[in-house]
């Protein structure tokens, strides 16, 4: 009897769930998050590309950033080779997200439910369909269950990195502008110099160019001035991106690996299977025996 009343209850909490996967309130405000947390990433690291861009020609004209252009350029390369890594964990995650809405996962919930009714095809069915319940509805009510806790602990997921790298962007905009004059009269200076030709290599020797003391002036703030923004930008990118990078592997790698081992515990033990808890309990009283005597023998 009891056997009995266990089994319509699974039975019904099956139900429940197929039922649910074929509305899955989740599916739309899951996707939303992740959707979210990628485009945050995506156009971080655009507008890290943007940054390199816009200060390439600006590392010719200026000698005091060309030769220090090295301090900030690995920063930048680690920095993108992070942001790279996190947006393929976050695509691959939003992947398997929209797969779960799939019509044949539905057709396969449906199937395995009926197939429980068959005692030759029961035991086969009832695992299929535990698999299949946790692609869906599992996968959406686990992003939007890490979805609120992300918003309670203010875990941050590209948008700080991204604000940070903009403000550089703008940054530099803001100082090619303003020094726009002097960079502009640099270069009208170096074509004189040379028979209005300016190859690589005269940009290269622009140190030996002779400029006016104010414009020389001028050139040397613009540079050392860019070169503290790219600095920061590179050490405090940097420690944004691995903080991001942790919250990657943490929420969508680690917890969702425990998420489900945790459930497969409580499911074997829903069908008394609980070999794999018996299993942790007598390593358990193994670490308890041994700890025990080393006491009683000091």
């Amino acid at each position: 009897m009891k056997v009995f009343k266990l089994d319509n209850i699974v039975l019904l909490i099956f139900g429940f769930l197929i039922i649910l996967s074929f509305f899955n309130p989740f599916y739309n405000s899951s996707i939303a998050f992740e959707d979210n947390a990628s485009k945050e990433i995506t156009e971080s690291i655009l507008i890290l590309e943007e940054i390199e861009t816009l200060t390439i020609p600006l590392a010719e004209n200026v000698p005091f950033l060309k030769s220090w252009a090295h301090t900030y350029e690995n920063d930048f390369d680690k920095l993108l080779s992070y942001l790279n890594f996190a947006d393929l964990l976050m695509l691959l995650q939003l992947g398997i997200l929209k797969l779960s809405e799939w019509w044949l996962f539905k057709v396969i919930l449906v199937l395995c439910f009926i197939g429980m009714f068959i005692s030759q095809s029961k035991p086969i069915c009832k695992k299929v369909l535990i698999i299949a319940l946790m692609i869906t509805p599992g996968l959406g009510i686990y992003t939007q269950f890490m979805s609120g806790i992300c918003h309670q602990m203010e875990m941050d997921l590209g948008s700080e990195l991204k604000s940070q790298l903009q403000a550089t962007k703008d940054s530099i905009n803001s100082k090619k502008v303003i020094n726009k004059e002097a960079l502009d009269s640099l270069e009208t200076i170096q074509k004189s110099k040379h028979k209005g030709k300016l190859s690589i290599f005269n940009k290269v020797e622009d140190d030996v160019i002779k400029v006016s003391d104010k414009l020389s002036e001028e050139v040397s703030t613009l540079g050392k001035d860019l070169l503290v923004i790219l600095r920061f930008t590179g050490n405090h990118g940097l420690e944004l991106a691995v903080a991001l990078l942790t919250n990657v592997l943490i929420i969508f790698g680690l917890l969702p690996v425990l998420f489900w081992y945790l459930i497969s515990l409580a499911l074997k033990r829903l069908f008394n299977y609980s070999k794999s808890l018996d299993e942790i309990d007598k390593k358990l009283g193994e670490i308890k025996s041994i700890s025990s005597s080393k006491t009683s023998k000091s």
